[in-house]
């Protein structure tokens, strides 16, 4: 993020080319009652030194310059930020060409900056100039913070499309017709199907998301925690935005799959592993784009299970080899509350112990294929009505649960008792279950 910053401050360089004083005094405008002008003197005094021994357009202005920027945005002055990073990316196209990697934080700041203060246009411009930069960079790992960067934009724009907003991105770029990795006319960019668009958005994400994976695996930078981010991301954002329901997220699968055990191997890499096992055992999302209705799984079995259930014995394997606690895989493969998938929801079990509000007491076994078999009620809250109870019976035989095992061997119908909270079914889909 430094770098980001560095480059900012190079505004004072390109105000001293014509005015040297008057570059100084612009700068020095911002108010005396923000608390920080010793700072801004500091700055100005570095700046000012650095442009008397080496020139108005050295290479060591670039610091200073963009701690400078960096004070004007943290202080609302967005236009000084603006022109300080633009300066900067002068000098650094001066110093070192203009293809180089160092100019590509500072065009992000730029964008950044711009759509902070709603110039939306420019900023997805400039987002564009930052693409076609880092893409001259294959393998370097300094594109790696810029992909991720741009693939979390990305995913906020979906979330927000999502959500039923319309950023100005999507017909910026042109996302009912692919978006901007898709080549595309003037024509069909205002108006189209919504799945488009989101397939869209969900497919750049992905390709800038793998793209930061990638390179960090060239690199032989296999332990690296961002590495493990990386992957879980993308892991659940495949499964949670695939607009292809048929498509099993097999590169995704591969690459975290080589990831754990080609080089070595890490409790939370086994994580990842896990939760693509647990995306598999799911299987597709059918229920996008309605994901409040994603408790209702279909009754079939799992297309990826028998993938799934080898993924599980693998990863069981290399928590006993990492010296995991017997008690510590037992919470994974074996709880008391079998983990419901795909994981990231609220689970509405329990233990049948203490407790408050209205909920029932339910058994039933937990097959191979994560299903729920001979669900049996023992007991309620008197509150609890008939037809809840017939709901609550349907909604456990449509989850999906993680398959239980023991001493590494899965347990076709492994029991389990558990507390069903009732209130946690959202009122959608108690009308949908009932209707």
């Amino acid at each position: 993020m430094r770098l980001w910053l560095k480059a900012a401050a190079g505004f004072l360089a390109f105000a001293a080319v014509g005015a040297p004083r008057d570059g100084v005094s612009q700068v020095s405008q911002l108010s005396l009652d923000s608390g920080s002008n010793d700072e801004q003197r500091e700055l100005i005094a570095r700046i000012e030194a650095e442009q008397t021994l080496h020139g108005i357009n050295a290479a060591d202005l670039i610091g200073p310059l963009t701690d400078l920027a960096l004070f004007y945005r943290e202080h609302g002055d967005r236009g000084l930020a603006i022109a300080a990073a633009e300066r900067a990316v002068g000098i650094v196209r001066m110093n070192l060409g203009l293809k180089s990697l160092e100019q590509a934080p500072l065009i992000g700041l730029l964008s950044q900056t711009e759509e902070s203060r709603g110039n939306v246009e420019r900023s997805w411009a400039l987002e564009q100039e930052l693409v076609e930069l880092v893409k001259q960079h294959p393998g370097d790992l300094g594109t790696v913070p810029i992909w991720h960067d741009l693939a979390a934009r990305r995913a906020g724009v979906l979330q927000r499309y999502r959500s039923g907003e319309f950023p100005p991105q999507i017909y910026l770029g042109c996302y009912y017709s692919g978006g901007p990795l898709q080549p595309h006319g003037a024509s069909g960019c205002r108006a189209g199907s919504r799945g488009d668009v989101i397939g869209a958005l969900w497919g750049e994400a992905q390709t800038y998301r793998w793209t930061a994976v990638r390179t960090i695996l060239g690199n032989d930078l296999y332990a690296s925690g961002r590495l493990d981010e990386l992957a879980a991301a993308v892991v659940d954002d495949c499964r949670r935005y695939r607009v292809d329901p048929l498509d099993p997220c097999a590169d995704e699968a591969g690459l975290v799959d080589q990831l754990a055990y080609e080089v070595g191997s890490s409790v939370p890499r086994v994580d990842a592993l896990i939760r693509i096992a647990d995306w598999q055992v799911v299987g597709p999302p059918w229920w996008h784009p309605f994901p409040e209705l994603m408790f209702r799984l279909p009754t079939g079995d799992c297309i990826g299970c028998g993938g799934a259930l080898e993924t599980y014995r693998r990863a069981y394997r290399q928590l006993e080899r990492e010296g995991v606690a017997q008690a510590v895989i037992d919470r994974i493969f074996a709880p008391r509350v079998p983990v419901v998938l795909p994981g990231f929801g609220r689970n509405p079990f329990s233990e049948p112990v203490g407790g408050s509000g209205r909920y029932i007491d339910v058994a039933f076994n937990v097959t191979e294929q994560g299903r729920a078999v001979n669900v049996e009620i023992r007991d309620a809250t008197p509150d609890v009505s008939r037809h809840e109870r017939l709901d609550a019976i349907t909604r456990i035989e449509n989850r999906r649960f993680r398959p239980m095992m023991t001493n590494g061997e899965f347990v076709d119908a492994a029991p389990v008792v558990v507390r069903y909270d009732v209130d946690a079914i959202p009122v959608v889909a108690r009308y949908n279950l009932r209707h």
